[in-house]
């Protein structure tokens, strides 16, 4: 007989057991780790501040996600009452600096006055220039104004103040072959991470500096591309006429100076995290090799891909393509971030992530609060291996019209690329379609509102959508367990006296389970691991000082058996 007491708190915890370490190799602070996603779907949330949000949603977040970015130490501190290993990471733009104030900037930009852009720092909510460029010049020596000092930033034609480069935001593009630049950007985002407890730094736009927001641009005042012939960047010898021919030259300056950080953000007792915003990889003339790094050392840990599946077709194929190549298939960290949209798109784009995402991938539907969807509770066991390059995965079609498909366990993935629908014969078996209905924002008191994992019927063959993605279960949860085989008794009953339930389990065969708690509309509560259980009488106690009265359904679930009860709360 094994007899264990559980405590329920309001918020559930995902993935159900708990987390395990992702094989990525990486020392962190406190001894936290990357958690492994090969069979859940984890999530790494855009900024939450504790300040914002109540302390339920506070707890909700940290039992149920992976972690966040841009916040202090004790805000951190909040999240890891509940959660050890709640990750978190500082911010910095990739290429940047904000100016003293928005108007130092020339026109165009998109922040007017005088103020600077504030920054998340051990120093609080600051101006960076005031509050830890200048200082930091003044101990290297570099006056403002000086050769040394005007070096640092990006120029096109002349090396002199009129002729930088900046951003809409704004803020100056910085020079990343200059020494001193990539000097200060390290050693000043290695110092924010160590004051707020930081595991890495997300680091921001990290993406080709001839993009519409870099100006002098074709459209603004000045009527020019500032990389453009005849103008160009300082010291290029030579002319861009095309975005094309500037590719290259992006690449030659990222790639350094992402070796740099890397190799210092990996040489202390502890590792940081490289991540920068590389967007959704999708420019067809700069493809950003600089990712992969070379003989010379590596450039990141991974990245986050904002905007995760905006595109269809052929753009639709280079996010995929370029995913694997020089992110997942390489062992590297995706969080790939898209904002909420329908219960259909969701579930597209969580399929291209599932398509592509490696042991440690996590994605983030953006809603701007502490939400949950129910595309992260959709389980088809472990993952198989990713390979390093996306045409592993075509199983129709041809170049980037394909139909490409991932095999889990328990289930598949199936994406179309290609701008038609493709035909597609499923393997032999029962297959069951999922789709998706509920989620959004999480309550002020941490509950989250119903979601829904449904299976329906697939009929072979399927004809996948231009553009579509299906999802598909080998086994239907609802209806194919043969619960009657090993389940002898499940039933649950009220010691009002204690606020217990007591669940009385009989199996007449052993197996490995866990249970879920669920209220009247289906939603999971919480969730534990059994383990291994006997053929055998088993007793637990539950605990319910935390769940309002009402009516709730028990299940205890493995991958071949299932069986429910009601039972009340007084």
């Amino acid at each position: 007989m094994l007899c264990s007491a559980l405590a329920f708190c309001q918020s559930p915890t995902w993935p159900p057991g708990g987390t395990t370490p992702s094989p990525y190799a990486i020392s962190l602070d406190g001894g936290r780790f990357l958690p492994s996603t090969k069979r859940w779907n984890l999530v790494w949330s855009d900024q939450i501040v504790p300040n914002w949000v109540s302390a339920a949603q506070v707890e909700f977040a940290a039992q149920n996600y992976v972690g966040t970015q841009k916040i202090f130490a004790n805000q951190v501190g909040q999240f890891r009452q509940f959660n050890s290993n709640f990750l978190c990471l500082s911010y910095h733009l990739a290429v940047g600096l904000n100016p003293a104030d928005n108007a130092d900037c020339p026109l165009p930009h998109g922040n007017p006055g005088e103020n600077p852009i504030g920054v998340v720092t051990p120093a609080g909510y600051v101006g960076e220039y005031a509050t830890h460029f200048q200082p930091w010049l003044a101990v290297q020596g570099i006056a403002e104004g000086s050769p040394s000092f005007e070096q640092m930033f990006q120029h096109y034609d002349l090396p002199d103040q009129a002729h930088r480069v900046w951003h809409h935001d704004p803020y100056w593009l910085m020079n990343l072959a200059d020494a001193n630049w990539r000097k200060y950007q390290s050693e000043t985002t290695i110092s924010w991470m160590k004051g707020n407890q930081n595991e890495g730094t997300f680091f921001d736009v990290a993406v080709e500096t001839y993009a519409y927001f870099y100006h002098p641009r074709s459209n603004d005042p000045t009527g020019f591309n500032w990389w453009q012939a005849p103008h160009g960047p300082v010291g290029f010898v030579g002319q861009f006429p095309s975005p094309d021919a500037f590719a290259p030259w992006q690449n030659q300056h990222y790639l350094p100076y992402f070796q740099k950080l890397y190799t210092d953000f990996h040489a202390g007792a502890n590792d940081y995290l490289v991540m920068p915003n590389v967007d959704q990889l999708v420019t067809t003339v700069y493809d950003p090799i600089w990712l992969d790094g070379d003989a010379n050392g590596e450039t990141v840990d991974g990245a986050m891909m904002e905007g995760f599946g905006d595109y269809t077709g052929f753009d639709m194929w280079l996010t995929l393509d370029r995913s694997v190549r020089h992110l997942t298939g390489r062992g590297k960290a995706l969080i790939a971030q898209w904002y909420a949209s329908g219960a259909a798109e969701r579930l597209r784009r969580t399929g291209m992530y599932m398509l592509v995402k490696n042991e440690n991938s996590y994605l983030n539907i953006q809603a701007g609060d502490v939400s949950w969807w129910p595309e992260y509770e959709i389980d088809l066991g472990e993952q198989s291996p990713i390979p390093t390059h996306l045409d592993a995965l075509r199983v129709a079609g041809s170049g980037w019209e394909s139909l490409w498909r991932r095999d889990y366990a328990q289930g598949m993935v199936l994406c179309n690329t290609a701008d038609t629908p493709i035909s597609y014969g499923l393997p032999a078996g029962d297959w069951f379609e999922i789709e998706t209905s509920g989620g959004g924002p999480v309550g002020q008191n941490g509950v989250p509102p119903p979601s829904v994992v449904s299976l329906s019927d697939a009929p072979s063959p399927v004809i996948v959508a231009a553009s579509g993605c299906q999802i598909f279960s080998k086994t239907n949860t609802t209806a194919n367990h043969e619960a009657g085989k090993k389940v002898e008794k499940f039933r649950a009953y009220t010691k009002a006296s204690a606020n217990l339930i007591q669940v009385e389990l009989v199996l007449n065969e052993a197996g490995r389970g866990f249970f879920e708690l669920c209220d009247a509309s289906g939603r999971i509560l919480q969730q534990f691991v059994a383990g291994e259980l006997a053929a055998a009488s088993h007793f637990i106690d539950l605990e319910t000082c935390h769940l309002p009265a009402g009516i709730y359904v028990l299940r205890f679930k493995s991958r071949h058996y299932e069986a429910a009860c009601k039972m009340c709360v007084y």
